[in-house]
């Protein structure tokens, strides 16, 4: 059975990299470019000019069902499902408020909500609240939107939902949302249903950042009302009727969705943090999936005819990062002393066995699957020799470092990253907590090392979060002048080839004075019963489960 898993991993990784190769040989082709800043386009860039008009306009291929149900008139399906989320504890999946990026979040988001486009994996973007759009300078973009949408409330959607999201959410510190809208300087409603923003400066990319899943589109009247559960009214396919932190959260159909409806009537999501419960749970029929199932739980269900076994590589990587303001984690060869007395494949191991990959590949820190990546930057190797010259030459005088880490996997990498720098004199203490309490103590400037999982889109840009001053995301506070220059520029720049270039030179710079190095790959394993379908698992694992349905048996 090991032998077997070994074989399946090994055949996604290969996959994947002949992905990655396919994704380079596109990245050669000509393309038409849109505008260069002070250049206008003679043609504006548009989404508009073949789409249907917003009433009949088709839900985007994305977030239809990923493989259609089976039909007919013997088909039968489950009216609620019962699913176990992947062991992040939620305490809050409000965007408007820090501390709320994991995947669950995620998950609710894309039940609940819809934002105003979505996009391709290389950041086409695609229409959905918004139909039409189109910008001569890249700085300028006027949107047109649906007009057949309705809140859950009842309320209709309009523009002016749009301008009060954008708005609140870049003028609250530190919300997940306020990374999407803060590059916004204006934005206003032209109309019920056209909107208009006006960013701090051109930005190519600006389309593809409101087609995150965190950009979603709230309703001021519903938060007005209840700044509580007001953020719980939506647009999308479900709506949420119970939410106990730590515990469950439960969605029901919306019936008046403006997109196709979905088959299950009830998705309920539990948060249940003893790994071998989960596994009991599927077998005893209180749960019908299990996301990323606990690894010594996986051998009863792989070949099992009852189940479905899923799995495939995150994007996102497990790194350690470091405080870049911290006297001591932020010298350079205190960080190398680290980096060289890491032994990955044991991390890996205690982490999660078969099911969790050494990066090896690249000493920079990008997304799997995120373009542009460069797998040039050299691994620093496990040398224990160096190490020890590193640490002697750094300011390290026997302090107590603190290693801060969130969830089971994480803390068991810390527990063993800590073994290994005693190994060369370092003396570490574990700070162990949940993931929302992360960016307080960022912000209070008390982090030291951390061992926590790091969000990762499909899109270079991605990076910016994680090492753009002030992002609420750059958990190191990292701060390079030159590097702020470079996203700044590739933000500005319409040539994908250019932009190519300047993001593989912005990885080999944080290389030189790195903020974190890489650990992992997560191998994520899903399993469900018989008959569980309709979603697919993107890289990022930002799930869609608005069509997830569980066929029952004759």
């Amino acid at each position: 059975m090991k032998n077997g898993r070994k074989v399946l991993a090994l055949v996604i990784a290969i996959l994947l990299c002949l992905t990655l190769v396919t994704s380079c040989a596109k990245n050669d082709e000509p393309t038409s470019t849109p505008p260069a800043q002070g250049s206008p386009a003679s043609s504006p860039s548009s989404g508009g000019t073949s789409n249907p008009p917003p009433s009949t306009s088709p839900v985007p291929s994305d977030i239809a069902p990923p493989v259609e149900a089976p039909k007919g008139d013997t088909v039968r399906f489950a009216d609620e499902i019962v699913a176990i989320t992947d062991g992040y504890p939620m305490m809050s999946f409000n965007p408007l408020l820090p501390g709320v990026a994991m995947p669950p979040a995620y998950w609710t988001y894309n039940l609940i909500y819809d934002r105003l486009l979505l996009s391709t994996d290389d950041g086409q973007p695609l229409p959905y609240l918004a139909t039409d759009w189109e910008t001569t300078d890249y700085q300028t973009f006027t949107l047109k939107l649906r007009d057949d949408v309705n809140f859950h409330n009842g309320e209709k959607f309009t523009a002016h939902d749009v301008v009060w999201t954008a708005t609140t959410a870049k003028s609250t510190p530190g919300a997940i949302a306020g990374a999407i809208w803060g590059f916004v300087k204006e934005v206003v409603a032209l109309d019920d249903y056209t909107v208009q923003f006006v960013l701090e400066s051109v930005n190519v990319e600006f389309l593809w950042v409101i087609s995150q899943t965190e950009a979603v589109i709230l309703n001021e009247k519903a938060v007005a009302a209840d700044p509580d559960k007001g953020v719980w009214i939506g647009t999308g396919a479900y709506r949420l009727i119970d939410f106990i932190p730590l515990d469950h959260w439960t969605f029901e159909r919306y019936d008046g969705f403006w997109g196709d409806a979905p088959i299950t009537r009830k998705i309920t999501m539990l948060h249940i943090p003893e790994p071998a419960t989960r596994a009991m749970m599927l077998l005893n029929g209180e749960a019908q999936m299990v996301f990323n199932m606990p690894t010594q739980d996986i051998d009863q269900f792989i070949d099992n005819p009852d189940f479905v076994y899923y799995q495939h590589i995150r994007n996102n990587p497990g790194p350690i990062q470091f405080n870049m303001t911290h006297p001591i984690c932020g010298n350079f060869n205190f960080r190398m002393a680290v980096a060289s007395a890491l032994d990955r494949a044991e991390i890996t191991m205690a982490v999660g066995g078969e099911y969790v990959l050494p990066d090896y590949e690249s000493g920079g820190l990008w997304g799997y699957m995120t373009e542009f990546r460069n797998i040039n930057i050299p691994v620093v190797p496990e040398d224990l020799d160096a190490a020890k010259e590193y640490l002697a030459a750094s300011p390290y005088n026997g302090e107590t470092i603190i290693i801060t880490a969130a969830m089971a996997d994480q803390i068991k990498a810390a527990e063993v990253v800590q073994m290994q720098l005693n190994r060369i004199g370092i003396k570490t203490d574990i700070n162990v907590v949940e993931p929302p309490a992360i960016p307080g103590i960022v912000a209070e400037n008390k982090l030291e090392m951390l061992i926590t999982g790091m969000g990762y889109a499909l899109n270079a840009a991605a990076i910016r979060a994680l090492v753009y001053p002030g992002m609420p995301t750059n958990r190191t506070l990292y701060d390079n002048p030159v590097v702020t220059e470079m996203l700044d520029a590739a933000s500005r720049e319409p040539n994908r080839s250019a932009r190519e270039k300047i993001y593989m030179e912005i990885q080999e710079i944080i290389a030189e004075d790195p903020p974190f190095f890489n650990i992992w790959w997560n191998i994520v394993p899903n399993v469900g019963v018989k008959g569980i379908g309709g979603f697919a698992q993107p890289a990022d694992a930002s799930y869609n489960l608005r069509y997830l349905y569980w066929q029952l048996e004759d």
